[in-house]
């Protein structure tokens, strides 16, 4: 018996190491940008019958749908990040590989999968759907993504607002360049987020109607740009924006805190404010929920939170441009 064992354990060494399990939720979300790239399906469609494939419910499922729907949502994004870690053009990348990159990048930057497992089922993906050489070629493209926060990745790919307002939005935002050009207005000065209206209503526009935009000064803006660009130490999971409704300050934090995988809590003191902002936003992309409460004495114990914004609207002396 020993013999034969010995002779078995050097069969395996000759055939190579055994090759890792695929997790099917991620061999789903691959097969779902698959369908939306040879197909042409619509993801919301093509989902249930890939997770009924997989035989996928519950938290699977859910992951599966935030995987695939969010790897796709951001996209643009993506791509021009990859195009930065990658050294060649992601035209000569096949296409496969370029999917799990993807995917994995998602992981990476935009939700709570620690580096290792995001980096390792990735290269397990691209070895069971490839090749071993893709898969060494996949870790090491996102070891590199991983070096550095979606944010910071914005930053470095994108161009200065500033200076190239459009294009910018398009990789920020993971627009196509058509759509932005499409929006109304002119770019603020010191805000990328926000454009100016020459004149008319602002509820009239699409984007305003339909929730996606809202009406906001400019200094408003800056104001949680500064919140998140405030250095953190540890985890930089959880927001709080204590002042909160009626949501406009609140809604561009939580999308703000959406890009790097973290979430906000609006508070408000005055009931009727807070139910503004959940009837709004509640529901948004980076919102956990919004409370009524009374900072003097929030419902919280201490260090519940890594971010909080404290902008207590007791004079009302920044709104006189425009209520003087």
């Amino acid at each position: 018996m020993a013999e034969s064992r010995s002779g078995a354990a050097r069969a395996a060494s000759r055939s190579g190491p055994a090759r890792s399990q695929v997790d099917p939720a991620r061999l789903a979300a691959l097969d779902v940008l698959k369908a939306v790239r040879v197909d042409q399906a619509y993801t919301n469609l093509v989902l249930p019958a890939v997770l009924r494939h997989h035989g996928l419910t519950g938290r699977d499922a859910a992951f599966v749908t935030e995987l695939a729907s969010g790897t796709i949502r951001r996209r643009g994004t993506y791509d021009a990040i990859l195009a930065a870690c990658v050294d060649r053009p992601l035209s000569k990348v096949e296409a496969k590989v370029l999917d799990a990159l993807r995917l994995g990048t998602h992981q990476l930057l935009s939700m709570r999968v620690p580096s290792h497992a995001a980096i390792s089922t990735t290269v397990d993906l691209v070895r069971a759907k490839v090749s071993s050489g893709a898969a060494g070629f996949a870790n090491a493209v996102l070891r590199r993504v991983a070096e550095q926060e979606l944010s910071d990745w914005i930053g470095r790919v994108a161009p200065d607002p500033r200076v190239a307002p459009v294009r910018f939005a398009s990789i920020a935002y993971s627009h196509p360049q058509w759509v932005v050009e499409e929006l109304p207005g002119e770019p603020t000065q010191w805000s990328p987020y926000g454009v100016v209206l020459e004149g008319g209503d602002p509820g009239a526009i699409p984007a305003v109607a339909e929730g996606r935009a809202g009406v906001q000064d400019e200094g408003s803006q800056l104001v949680a740009m500064a919140l998140a660009a405030a250095p953190v130490e540890g985890e930089d999971r959880t927001w709080l924006d204590l002042c909160a409704g009626p949501g406009g300050k609140a809604a561009l934090l939580a999308a703000l805190a959406a890009r790097r995988g973290a979430r906000l809590v609006a508070g408000e003191r005055q009931p009727h404010r807070a139910r503004l902002f959940r009837r709004s936003r509640e529901r948004a992309d980076g919102v956990l929920g919004a409370v009524a409460a009374d900072g003097t004495a929030p419902p919280w114990p201490t260090g519940s939170f890594d971010r909080v914004l404290v902008d207590a609207p007791c004079t009302g002396l920044g709104a006189l441009r425009r209520r003087p």
